[in-house]
């Protein structure tokens, strides 16, 4: 699961791009309905992690 290893885990709290789309009622149902929507988010955490690993 993506909310049991460390790296994602740390992000949820920090990121605000990732926290906000979670903060999402809409987008969580999303996510738990839809493999499109779910292969979006984690696009978009891994770009996210990307990007803290750049800087």
């Amino acid at each position: 699961m993506i909310y049991e290893d460390e790296k994602y885990r740390k992000l949820f709290i920090t990121n605000y791009k990732v926290r906000s789309h979670l903060q999402s009622k809409l987008r969580v149902r999303l996510l738990v309905k839809n493999k499109n929507a779910q292969r979006r988010f984690l696009k978009l955490v891994e770009e996210q992690i990307e990007k803290r690993h750049t800087n």
